[in-house]
């Protein structure tokens, strides 16, 4: 949607007039010629509750490991997993609540159609609405959800205290009308296929849905079914651990509720395959113990869900999150205080700890606001299998795991490096730590024109697998990192793995895991393109082992198409000079020429004459003589001096198919932008390992 748009309400996703004379007067006509209703009451449990304390014994429920669900995207509240439905709310209840909603005038300001981006198969009827009951315009809805009683029955079923959310997140009404100009119950899809045992066959893909295959931005969400045909559709679907649909039964009356932890688990609300209303409300719960939640923006901020009015939504949102925090650390005082009163040593690490949570939470209540960062939409997230979730590997060792520190540290670092060069799209940079190499790998993501780049080529060694005779790419959807996900480009690996088999081939879950030459670039690229052009790169990463000269041309000559377009990046990822008896290389020349090389295994006497260089400096130039001679284009150059020095290089091999693209199809030379090393060596006991960063 357009920053213009969604910014001043997100007219243009207005409800039809035409809907609102027909259809929606149609329910509100049906529900006033009922004798005995009134819609001026509050909620009354004895009159409008169904629920019974015999259904805590009778209502099926899953935990996570009963839905096979064992990897989640983020930390579960519980081992809670989901409900089968149970009667809630009467069908007085529902009416009242129907009546709300359903106002013209409601409808006209709180209503908005759904965004085709995650929707399927919709139209002019399919709608949500959201926010009026906050407003003071839906006072038995709101005293419906305030009751007490809600909250004990939800908290004794999914095993923890909970309480509604902010607002917007209560009462969010999902729509999907029947269309008054054809008959209705008519059939709108062809039969789906069925199993061998008669069953119908369910298709993520393919099935009408008013809200697409996805997480919820809260910790729990409760449905309750306003109106849906019986066994015509309209079932909320989760996927399980295994990929399978678990098709929650229809309860086609009205007031059943359904729970599920919907922030850790896959679903889907589906529309009915006849032409017949499904109507149903979502309330967002989260745990009343003072614990940071877990909610998120993803698919709820205005830019995505219409509905989400921008000024109140925000403010509601805000309200909440800052009040959380406030009551987050209005309980850690008085835990403090409580503490020294006993006599207790004050814990420096568990309050560092607790404020980079709390520096944390706060960070993530914007991040995905639009003007920081509005990212595509669905995320890769929403299709991944739960098999491949996995977090960054090296998040929280090799570089810091909170997203607020991690985009500061970066920011740093890049605001100090030169900028963004005009046509820059082959990058070098190191993959090391970034307490060692991330101001270096700065330097070079800093030259980075993104501009016109679709995607990114990353060419890096292996670092704990031998293999010859291929190169291994990734078989992940994405790599995650605490920034963002940077999408991996299925169809470019697709097509390699396809034009050459033996060549190209998949890297194991493990491998890739494990492997940190990709990572490691994974959060600069993320922020400096997300900057830059608002959007990430798709990227190609392949793994090089083992090669020969045959071999690397071969490997040039199948990646050529991509290089010579120049909305393709290639970026080699490697460290210099790995130097020391750990690294198994201890060459070192007193004069910095290489003819003069010889290795202190066999003795350190050199080191003690006059005119000796500090082993340092011996490793400064071997590595600047590597990069002096890659400056130059020439692949055969590179190699022989590989041949002479038999410098440490991890990346040698990825920057040798760089050198033999450039050399064939391109006028550019590599242009040096750091050097650095990881300690200034001057004993041969001694280690380090050197970092380079270049672009072209």
């Amino acid at each position: 949607m357009i920053c213009e748009d969604y910014l001043t309400g997100a007219h243009s996703m207005d409800v039809p007039q035409e809907t609102l004379d027909k259809e929606v007067q149609a329910i509100l006509d049906k529900i006033k010629s009922k004798p005995d209703f009134n819609p001026n009451q509050l909620f009354d449990p004895e009159k409008h509750l169904a629920w019974k304390d015999e259904y805590f014994e009778n209502t099926k429920t899953f935990t996570l490991q009963d839905l096979g669900i064992t990897k989640t995207h983020t930390k579960p509240i519980n081992n809670f997993g989901a409900t089968y439905p149970f009667p809630l709310l009467t069908e007085e209840a529902i009416d009242i609540m129907k009546w709300e909603a359903f106002q013209p005038q409601i409808v006209k300001k709180y209503a908005r159609l759904t965004n085709p981006d995650f929707s399927l198969k919709t139209n002019r009827h399919d709608f949500h609405i959201a926010g009026y009951p906050e407003e003071g315009h839906a006072p038995f809805t709101k005293s419906v959800y305030e009751h007490p009683r809600l909250k004990e029955i939800f908290s004794q079923l999914i095993g923890m205290d909970v309480t509604t959310t902010y607002g917007y997140d209560v009462n969010h009404v999902n729509v999907a009308l029947a269309d008054f100009d054809m008959p209705l119950d008519a059939p709108l899809y062809p039969e789906p296929e069925k199993d061998e045992d008669g069953k119908p066959i369910f298709k993520a893909e393919e099935v009408g849905s008013i809200l697409g295959q996805h997480y919820d931005s809260t910790s729990i969400a409760c449905v309750i079914m306003w109106e849906c045909p019986q066994d015509k559709g309209g079932e909320t679907v989760i996927i399980t651990g295994d990929e399978t649909p678990l098709v929650i039964p229809n309860i086609a009356r009205p007031g059943y509720c359904t729970l599920l932890q919907a922030r850790v688990i896959r679903h889907i609300a589906t529309k009915p395959n006849t032409n017949s209303n499904r109507i149903a409300t979502v309330a967002g719960y989260y745990p009343t113990a003072p614990i940071l939640d877990n909610s998120c923006l993803t698919s709820v901020r205005p830019s995505i869900l219409p509905r989400s009015v921008h000024d109140q939504f925000y403010t509601e949102w805000f309200d909440f999150r800052f009040k959380q925090l406030e009551r987050v650390l209005a309980d850690k005082r008085k835990k403090l205080w409580d503490a020294y009163k006993k006599g207790e040593t004050f814990d420096q690490k568990d309050v560092i700890e607790f404020s980079k949570e709390c520096q944390q939470y706060l960070f993530d209540s914007w991040r995905e606001m639009e003007f920081a960062n509005n990212d595509p939409y669905p995320p890769p997230l929403f299709s991944k299998p739960y098999s491949e979730l996995t977090p960054a590997t090296h998040a929280g060792s090799w570089y810091t795991g909170s997203a607020l520190r991690l985009e500061l540290q970066l920011d740093k670092w890049l605001s100090k490096a030169s900028g963004p060069v005009a046509g820059a799209r082959l990058l070098v940079g190191p993959h090391a730590g970034y307490a060692y190499a991330g101001e270096t790998l700065a330097q070079t993501y800093s030259a980075l024109d993104a501009s016109e780049i679709k995607r990114v080529f990353i060419m890096g060694p292996s670092h704990h697998v031998y293999f010859r005779g291929c190169v291994m790419t990734s078989n992940f959807d994405y790599y995650e990192t605490p920034l963002g996900n940077v999408p991996v480009d299925k169809q470019t690996i697709k097509d390699l793995v396809a034009k050459d088999p033996k060549m190209f081939r998949l890297m194991s879950e493990e491998m890739d895991e494990e492997e940190h030459s990709f990572e490691m670039h994974m959060p600069y690229l993320y922020r400096v393109t997300s900057k830059a052009r608002g959007s990430i790169p798709q990227i190609i990463p392949i793994m090089i082992s083992a090669t020969d000269e045959k071999f690397e041309r071969k490997l040039a000559e199948h990646l050529t198409p991509y290089f010579q377009d120049h909305e393709n990046a290639f970026v080699i990822s490697t460290d210099f000079c790995h130097w020391g008896s750990r690294f198994g290389y201890t060459l070192y020349t007193p004069s910095g020429k290489i003819a003069d090389i010889q290795d202190l295994r066999y003795g350190t006497s050199v080191l003690k004459k006059s005119d000796a260089l500090p082993i340092y400096k011996s490793i400064e130039a071997l590595d600047k003589e590597a990069m002096k001679i890659a400056s130059k284009t020439s692949y055969k150059a590179f190699r022989d001096y590989l041949a002479a020095t038999e410098n440490t290089i991890c990346g040698a091999k990825p920057l040798s198919v760089l050198l033999l693209l450039m050399e064939q199809n391109s006028d550019k030379k590599l242009e040096w932008l750091g050097y650095k090393q990881s300690s200034s060596v001057t004993s041969a006991h001694d280690s380090s390992v050197s970092y380079a960063s270049a672009y072209a």
